[in-house]
């Protein structure tokens, strides 16, 4: 994970300028001196300096954006005087956010295998979304879906050096490799085995509180609710009884999914 760094006002930046050695007219520059006091050197035994600069007052910078795609401020340009958040990933350049906006994920910024994994198993299934395994196993097979998309990008770069080459190297091999164990996580994910739904279980007669009886006027009679039986089954299970499915078909989908290979 890229390091986050906050900062609590921002300020303006500024371009920068080589500092003038009135002397030599030339930039200045300092030994750059090693953990002995030595000044370091090359590989082919040249001393090793740093470059002085400034800022350039006359060359500001333009602000800095956030990048958060559902950013809701009027501007997505950050402010001077206030709070944001930036990360500097290996090779993507400086990242920028407003401190409110939410935190980077890897994927946003990384393509590498690890990252796109954690995309796929980014959030669990809305609970209000289904009613019954079928309904889980839909959000299952979507997210196998999207591992099979992955497993196809791998094999076409397999393709694609091997084409280069003309033939098979140890490069395409374990593309090819990471393309099959994708697919075999895949296939676990879609077949995870989802418990089924409760069933609507037998609970007193709410008329008759499960005495089978009521009380008119002229005596004990049988409840016409519940036909004398003091017990009804309801047509839909308990909400108790659903939420506790729910969440332990959750878990099992979870299970499956956090089982990557990789």
């Amino acid at each position: 994970m890229a390091r986050v760094t906050v900062v609590k006002k921002a300020q303006q930046r500024y371009h920068t300028k080589p500092v003038i050695d009135l002397a030599t007219g030339e930039q200045k520059k300092v030994p750059v001196m090693n953990s002995r006091g030595e000044q370091k050197t090359t590989k082919r035994g040249a001393p090793v300096f740093l470059r002085i600069t400034e800022k350039d007052l006359s060359r500001p910078k333009p602000l800095l954006r956030c990048d958060y795609s559902g950013c809701a401020h009027e501007s997505r340009e950050i402010a001077l005087g206030t709070s944001y958040k930036w990360i500097e990933p290996h090779g993507r350049g400086m990242m920028a956010r407003h401190i409110d906006c939410p935190t980077w994920q890897v994927w946003e910024y990384s393509s590498s295998l690890s990252a796109r994994i954690a995309q796929i198993q980014d959030g669990d299934p809305d609970p209000a979304e289904f009613d019954d395994a079928d309904g889980l196993k839909g959000w299952l097979e979507s997210k196998a879906e999207e591992i099979r998309g992955l497993a196809e990008e791998k094999r076409e770069s397999a393709s694609n050096i091997e084409e280069g080459f003309g033939h098979e190297t140890e490069q395409s091999t374990e593309l090819n490799d990471i393309a099959d164990q994708l697919d075999g996580w895949a296939d676990e994910v879609e077949q995870a085995d989802i418990p089924e739904a409760p069933e609507p279980e037998e609970e007193d007669c709410p008329e008759c509180g499960g005495t089978g009886t009521v009380e008119p006027e002229d005596g004990d009679d049988n409840c016409e609710a519940c036909d004398g039986a003091g017990t009804q089954t309801p047509e839909e299970p308990s909400e108790e009884a659903m939420d506790t499915w729910k969440d332990e078909a959750i878990a099992a989908a979870r299970e499956a999914l956090d089982n990557a290979p990789f």
